[in-house]
């Protein structure tokens, strides 16, 4: 009998079988065996050392004992690096965050899982540090804190956009366990990426890989205390040795390697030197400050081959200004692996309803084996199951890892939706080894419940077409999601006058709604969203030197560098697809010298547009997702579709030559606008004619400004 963790209830489950028999063309894969046992016996309860230490992992459902022994940064099955240092220690590049302790609670995995996240998310000015609590307590499956978790626990939890949320907001108990509310996530995870299995146990390439390339790595093992040397702070169970039946499963971040860590530094030598620098959950008075080293010959450990299958993950995060809704049915995400009318390759599909105006500019789901070509196709008021209607956009891309991804379309391929319209996601895959392919969210007891669905949500297609899953499997989903941005969150409006801010959070008159001082008199006032928060703050630009602000309040700047002269026009853009937050750059004499970073250094692209005493512009005038530049001469819009010298792509009259030209963000795109003695004047198109809206704000002497402030 194998013990997992802190197990309180003694619960006997005669067969575990998928929730809803499958029929015809759709098959479920066979249960991981592990997860059968476990809801069998279901009798652990047992703390590690001495029962000082909790543990917390329990088996998974999910069973791919075939996706083993592949190379994830290698061309082809058996590439290995030979270039990997013998030594890497994340620690020494600043990120790791700090050892944390789960006290006697079965939390570990939630501690393994931002143990990864925090790292994969450094090095930052400000150390990631979220609510492992409220991870444990919203995850939504059926199980008590004491119960344990998996790393599919957190995948569900994480791809919901439940979190993370910060430790601050949610602290981790001193005492008895406390419950949690719901909060907006600080970040959004768009990737994790699960390991293959390995037959070899030094085969680490793939552990090493992302390591290096990303950050720490979620990983699993059987704890038992025999097996911990504390003279050596090391940990190694050989293959051999049966689970002793007070030990538990454990899950831990990985946060480097030694590959000449001695063979006798064990309890028992191992068949070779190396191991595993790891973080452990247990406090920084544990182990070395927190840490130990695992044999590369551990039996289980870093997915090593067994049917129990301990996993090991990479979490990837982004920041939440990435996109502003997700569209989802799998509240609980992926129970099971499923096959239709082929093995190996098929298309799964969901239809969602939008809530509002938006851009369909990702989609998210789970892939169940490595280097799958993959087909994404969106259809708008689809009109015969997911597909009809009309085709908006088809791409195509092959996903290298196995795991949950995210998938941003081209600019070309985002689809824009109104209020009310039903839209499609559509997936073709293509697994190379794997039978099962369709994600599929549904009960199982003693794992999740109160799962609900209703027609016309999740489609799976078989040899007579189009199948709605709920007419096969009652009551569960397809794990695709949608991700959206807002086109109907429009900028508003502010002034600078004498050193102080008064920013407006509609485009009315009024009084301001929020007043604070920043810089002098003589600065030139500018905003942008320099953290990719999704909100504009303020900054000043002040002889050659620019002063960057990270909240809309009084204080010191949280950045500031030396860039252009003194007598520049500082300029703040999104200049490039994909930019995380804006950045600055300048025009003078009729040039442009844009910057991709807010910091000191050369131009990275520098152009001729406009002439010399022309007010230079910056906007994204048709929705493309990225700023370009404009010129204000004489009462008259000279815009410009792309950051490079040439004619003008759009050239109208608007406002007068003494006017002070302003941009706001209007559905989807950018728009001009003028200040005039007090009074802005905003139009919701880039074309001659009447002002769409007036009102009065400020005084004739003030500097507009422009921004989402809220």
């Amino acid at each position: 009998m194998i013990l997992f963790c802190f197990l309180l209830l003694l619960v006997l489950v005669p067969a575990v079988q998928a929730a809803g028999a499958t029929a015809d063309e759709l098959h479920a894969a066979p249960l991981n065996p592990e997860f059968i046992r476990y809801m069998k016996e279901k009798t652990y309860d047992s703390h590690a050392q001495d029962g000082t230490h909790g543990l917390g992992l329990i088996p998974s459902p999910i069973y791919r004992p075939e996706i083993k022994d592949f190379q994830m940064f290698g061309s082809n099955v058996g590439d290995r690096y030979t270039n990997y240092p013998a030594t890497f220690d994340l620690r020494t590049s600043g990120k790791v965050s700090p050892v944390k302790n789960q006290g006697h609670f079965g939390t570990c995995w939630a501690f393994a899982t931002y143990g990864s996240l925090e790292s994969t998310l450094m090095p930052v000015a400000t150390t990631p540090d979220f609510s492992e609590k409220n991870l444990a307590n919203l995850a939504g499956f059926v199980y008590t804190v004491n119960d344990g978790g998996t790393m599919w626990m957190s995948i569900a939890y994480l791809t919901r956009w439940n979190g993370p949320v910060n430790e601050s907001t949610d602290p981790y108990p001193t005492g008895a366990w406390t419950t949690s509310g719901t909060y907006p996530p600080v970040k959004h995870v768009q990737n994790i990426v699960l390991f293959p299995t390995r037959t070899n146990r030094t085969d680490n390439d793939n552990i090493k890989g992302a390591l290096t390339r990303w950050g720490a790595v979620y990983s699993s093992f059987y704890w038992g205390d025999e097996f911990y040397n504390a003279t050596h702070t090391s940990y190694y169970q050989p293959e051999s040795v049966p689970d002793p039946v007070d030990g538990g499963g454990h899950a831990v971040t990985i946060v480097g390697w030694d590959d000449n860590y001695a063979a006798t530094n064990f309890t028992t030598t191992t068949a070779g030197p190396g191991a595993w620098i790891v973080k452990n959950s247990w406090g920084a008075g544990w182990g070395a400050d927190g840490y130990f080293y695992m044999s590369y010959y551990d039996k289980y450990f870093g997915s090593a081959f067994d049917y129990k299958t301990y996993e090991s993950a990479t979490v990837l995060g982004e920041n939440s200004s990435n996109y502003d809704t997700v569209y989802s049915y799998d509240k609980l995400g992926e129970v099971n692996d499923y096959s239709g009318a082929t093995v190996k390759t098929g298309s799964f599909a969901n239809v969602f309803t939008a809530n509002s105006s938006e851009t369909i500019k990702a989609v998210g789901f789970y892939t169940t084996d490595l280097n799958v070509p993959t087909t994404i196709s969106i259809y708008k008021n689809p009109t015969s199951g997911p597909v009809g209607g009309t085709l908006k956009a088809t791409f195509n891309t092959t996903l290298p890892y196995m795991g949950y991804n995210t998938i941003e379309l081209p600019l070309s391929q985002q689809v824009p939706v109104t209020t009310g319209d039903r839209f499609s996601v559509v997936v073709q895959v293509t697994n190379p080894t794997n039978n099962y392919y369709i994600p599929i969210e549904e009960n199982l007891d003693g794992y999740t419940s109160g799962i609900v669905s209703q027609p016309g949500q999740g489609y799976t297609l078989e040899s007579g077409g189009w199948t709605d899953l709920k007419t096969k499997i009652n009551n569960s989903h397809v794990c695709v999601k949608a991700y959206t941005r807002s086109t109907a969150t429009n900028s508003t409006v502010g002034v600078f006058r004498s050193g102080v801010f008064y920013l407006k959070d509609s485009n009315s008159a009024g009084n301001a709604d929020n007043t604070f001082v920043y810089g002098a008199v003589t600065d030139v006032p500018i905003t942008g969203d320099w953290t990719g928060q999704g909100k504009d703050t303020a900054g000043i630009f002040r002889n050659g030197t620019f002063f960057l602000r990270n909240s809309n309040t009084a204080g010191n700047a949280d950045n500031s560098f030396a860039y252009g002269a003194a007598g520049d026009s500082p300029l703040v853009g999104h200049w490039t697809t994909g930019q995380t937050g804006d950045s600055v750059g300048v025009f003078r004499s009729g040039m442009f010298f844009l910057k991709n970073s807010n910091s000191a250094g050369n131009a990275d692209n520098t152009f001729t547009y406009g002439a010399t005493g022309d007010t230079p512009l910056v906007g994204d005038w048709t929705g493309q997702g990225k700023d370009t530049v404009g010129v204000f001469r004489q009462g008259v819009f000279y815009l410009r579709n792309s950051n490079s010298a040439g004619n003008a792509d759009n050239v109208f009259t608007y406002g007068a030559a003494t006017d002070i030209p302003v941009i706001w963000h209007h559905d989807g795109n950018d728009t001009v606008g003028v200040f005039r003695s007090g009074t802005f004047y905003l139009k919701n198109d880039n074309s001659a004619g009447n002002a769409d809206n007036v009102f009065t704000y400020g005084a004739a002497t003030d500097t507009p400004l422009d921004g989402k402030w809220i």
